[in-house]
């Protein structure tokens, strides 16, 4: 299933992709002109992936590690992914910090010389988001491949659902006194990331349509999704007696992750880098520069899922090695 395709004999998933994601050239990294380095000081931490922070000598604001998602403190191993961000950032601490510009509240955090952004990447403490295309992105998704090559925090802990948090600490809440009633339950607020990622580690998405009219036509797409960030998609097409394949593969990273509470689901939107693209067939396409696009993942309550809109099933794989 190519990326995009510039015939109408794509198949499903790649029309899917297309029609709702159309590729787009790669952007390039932010100025470096147009950061802005600060002295700092740590106030306190909020969860793994936010501070209080007190920037040159200002009134203390919140920031949020730029590039990074940590699971939030009720959720697997999001108890010591806040551990950790304390452990690097204790109160009182001098830092530096690096903005993008000014007003944002993104940001690269250096303590003793070392990006506290990469640290707790590196140590499996929370998932590298941050588009491949900067160095930033880089630099963090070679950190998480080593954290997930090496099974470190959530990569280890989390592929069951087990939970760590520690009894006291965002745990059970206890039941409330007798003749009172029982607080409302919290809003739900969909898989993190970093659940979206081990969900999709390892599995194949796919995609398949026919059609009775003149001619027939069929078409299959398989997405393959493995861990350390690398993607596999194989396509066939058969069209009026003809037969078209692509192959394509890459990186692929978890960009947003939220939750629909209308439609019930969970959602997600992934990044697909595309680097590599054949084909052939009776239309074979060109090759074409490196570029990216965006899926669209909507997992229900009731087991269904859809990719860009289209009916999508998913199945182990053991194609990653």
């Amino acid at each position: 299933m190519p990326i995009t395709r510039r015939r109408p004999t794509a198949v499903a998933m790649a029309c899917a992709v297309a029609a709702a994601t159309a590729a787009v050239p790669a952007a390039q990294p932010p100025d470096a002109a147009a950061a802005v380095t600060r002295a700092a000081s740590v106030v306190r931490v909020v969860d793994g992936e936010r501070v209080v922070l007190r920037v040159a000598g200002a009134a203390p604001r919140a920031f949020r590690l730029l590039g990074i998602d940590a699971p939030a403190p009720g959720d697997c191993f999001g108890a010591s992914a806040r551990a950790r961000l304390r452990a690097l950032l204790p109160s009182g601490a001098a830092v530096r910090v690096v903005l993008r510009s000014r007003g944002t509240r993104s940001v690269v955090v250096l303590r003793r010389g070392a990006g506290v952004n990469r640290l707790v990447v590196e140590s499996g403490h929370a998932l590298a988001t941050e588009p491949r295309r900067s160095q930033l992105g880089r630099t963090l998704a070679a950190a998480q491949a080593r954290a997930q090559g090496a099974g470190r925090g959530l990569w280890g802990a989390c592929r069951d659902g087990a939970d760590d948090t520690p009894a006291g600490d965002g745990g059970a809440t206890p039941a409330p006194a007798a003749g009172t009633s029982p607080p409302p339950p919290p809003a739900a607020a969909g898989r993190s990331a970093a659940a979206w990622q081990a969900f999709l580690e390892r599995s194949v998405l796919t995609q398949v349509s026919n059609s009775s009219s003149f001619g027939g036509s069929s078409r299959r797409s398989d997405l393959t999704f493995c861990p350390g960030g690398a993607w596999g998609l194989k396509s066939e097409s058969f069209e009026n007696g003809f037969v078209s394949s692509v192959e394509e593969g890459g990186r692929w990273s978890v960009l947003r992750a939220g939750r629909d509470a209308a439609a019930q689901a969970d959602t997600a939107t992934i990044e697909l880098v595309v680097e590599q693209s054949t084909s052939s067939g009776f239309d074979p396409a060109a090759p074409e520069a490196q570029r990216t696009a965006e899926l669209a993942i909507v997992a229900f309550d009731d087991g269904r899922l859809r990719v860009n809109g289209e009916v999508t099933q998913r199945s182990a794989t053991s194609a990653c090695g």
